[in-house]
């Protein structure tokens, strides 16, 4: 974080209609890691950190959502993670891609022009997997990358697609809540957008991906079909921007 959050805030001068807030969610941190923390909100003023007990991947975005929308009252929130695989200098082209009206931007890695140099063969080929089990068994209209945790948000849409999720007991807990959170912003009847990004190394940290959340994908896939039967998706996700 202490290389991360320069390279965020310094996109605030390409983003001159808005003024940008992180919301770190950082659960069950160490004694060492607060006391880092404790000193980056000293030294960034807009810079707010969410702590909690590590519950899984999906319930950590949803109390930082939920932080940032109740304390600061944003038109748009973006999701990245902080390992320095979504590369900061890629916000603006979300930002400016969430037009009024649009749902979300997908700052996606196998749209036209996007990439993962660091993905081996059986990583890339799961993610391509997961992708196309999405669209084929939902219906849900095509996106080249469902699974994207690079995402600009409407905050009034988001926050509606969240009751959604809990409403219809779709997977919120670990990373199948991202394809539950996009089923939802499909339905809503706006646009998603994708923006092809390079998806870089990570520089900090492991993956956490394991076998219970293969199991849990593959479970919620079932919620989804249903999901999406009840209510067909009423939007067409658009082509790539800049």
């Amino acid at each position: 974080m202490p290389t991360l959050l320069p390279a965020i805030f310094a996109q605030q001068a390409h983003l001159p209609r808005h003024e940008l807030w992180v919301v770190m969610v950082n659960d069950d941190p160490p004694g060492e890691s607060a006391e880092v923390l404790d000193a980056l909100q000293k030294e960034f003023a807009r810079l707010r950190v969410v702590r909690g007990r590590k519950r899984g991947l999906g319930v950590a975005y949803q109390r930082g959502f939920a932080y940032a929308l109740e304390t600061l009252a944003p038109q748009l929130l973006v999701q990245m993670d902080g390992d320095w695989q979504h590369d900061p200098a890629a916000l603006p082209a979300l930002v400016r891609a969430c037009a009024p009206g649009v749902a979300a931007v997908v700052g996606s890695r196998f749209a036209p022009g996007g990439a993962t140099p660091a993905f081996s063969w059986r990583r890339r080929a799961t993610s391509h997997v997961g992708n196309w089990l999405i669209h084929h068994l939902t219906g849900l209209p095509h996106l080249h990358d469902y699974t994207s945790g690079f995402r600009c948000l409407d905050a009034a849409a988001l926050a509606r697609c969240l009751e959604g999720c809990r409403a219809d007991k779709l997977a919120t807990r670990g990373y199948a809540f991202q394809s539950s959170l996009i089923t939802e912003l499909l339905l809503t009847g706006a646009p998603v957008v994708e923006v092809p990004i390079q998806f870089g190394q990570r520089r900090y940290g492991d993956s956490k991906l394991g076998g219970r959340d293969y199991l849990e994908f593959a479970l919620n896939l079932r919620r989804l079909r249903a999901r999406c039967q009840r209510r067909p998706a009423r939007s067409l996700a658009r082509g790539t921007g800049g």
